[in-house]
C-alpha cells in the first residue's frame, strides 16, 4: 500500500526541511512520503521588501505545482504566521486549498498544536531572526496565552545562515533555556532544526502535522520528536 504523499513549499534558502525529510526514521514512523517546491527567500526580517516574498499569490502558485503530484496533503514549511500575522497565515492555507481543492496547513498551525501538548503555558523561546521578528514571535505567542519566561533570538536575518548554526550550538542553547525546570522551549523556524529533550520543533512539527493532516498517522509530536532524533 503506497504511503500519503505530503508536499511541502519551502523557503529557497532553507536546506533544512529536507535533511529532515531524508530523515528515515521519521518519515517510517510517520508513515508518510514527500515531494517538495520552494519559493524565492533569501532574507527574513522587517520591511516590505522581505515581507513580500511570502505574498498569498506566490504561496498558492506553489502549491498548485505541488498538486500535479496528486498529494494527499500540502505544508507550507515557513513560520511566516508568527510575525506577519494569524490573519496572514490563515489566508495563505485558504488560498492553498482553493487553489488545489487539497487539504492544507502552515508552519504556524503545526507549531501551535505541538505546543498544545506540552500540557503548560509557561515556555522559553528561541528563534534564529533579529530582534525585531524575534519581537513580534515574543508578541504573538503572549497574545495566544503562552508566558514566555526566557528567551533568545539568534539576531540574524540572511535566511541562509540560520541552516549554518552549528548543531551543538543549537543544543546547548535549547538545553540552557530549558533550565533545571526543563521547561518547554518553542523553537520556531524551520530553517533550524534540534531534537534535544524539551524542544518544540517548528520543523519536526511541521512534518508531523501534516501526516496528520493527511490522516497519515496519529501519533503525537513527542512520539514524532522522540522518532526524528535516532538519527
Amino acid at each position: 500500500m503506497s504511503r500519503p504523499r505530503i508536499g511541502f513549499v519551502i523557503p529557497s534558502s532553507n536546506p533544512t526541511m529536507e535533511r529532515l525529510l531524508n530523515s528515515t526514521d521519521l518519515i517510517s514512523a510517520l508513515g508518510i512520503s514527500a515531494v517538495c517546491t520552494r519559493i524565492r527567500v533569501r532574507s527574513v526580517e522587517e520591511g516590505t521588501e522581505s515581507e513580500s516574498q511570502f505574498a498569498t499569490d506566490t504561496l498558492a502558485d506553489a502549491a498548485e505545482l505541488l498538486a500535479d503530484c496528486e498529494c494527499d496533503a500540502i505544508m507550507w514549511a515557513g513560520t511566516t504566521g508568527f510575525w506577519l500575522s494569524r490573519h496572514a497565515d490563515d489566508s495563505i492555507a485558504a488560498a492553498m486549498h482553493t487553489r488545489t481543492g487539497t487539504p492544507t496547513s502552515t508552519s504556524y498551525r503545526a507549531q501551535m498544536a505541538a505546543l498544545s501538548e506540552a500540557g503548560t503555558k509557561r515556555i522559553a523561546l528561541y528563534t534564529p531572526n533579529a530582534d525585531a521578528l524575534h519581537r513580534r514571535v515574543h508578541e504573538c505567542l503572549s497574545d495566544q496565552g503562552y508566558s514566555v519566561e526566557v528567551d533568545k533570538a539568534g539576531g540574524i536575518t540572511r535566511n541562509i545562515d540560520y541552516a549554518k548554526i552549528p548543531q551543538a550550538e543549537l543544543d546547548a542553547t535549547v538545553v540552557a533555556l530549558a533550565g533545571p525546570e526543563g521547561r518547554p522551549v518553542a523553537v520556531i523556524s524551520t530553517n533550524v532544526s534540534t531534537s534535544t529533550d524539551h524542544a518544540i520543533d517548528s520543523a519536526i512539527a511541521t512534518v508531523w502535522w501534516a501526516a496528520r493532516l493527511a490522516d497519515a498517522t496519529s501519533i503525537s509530536y513527542r512520539q514524532a520528536h522522540q522518532a526524528a532524533r535516532v538519527e
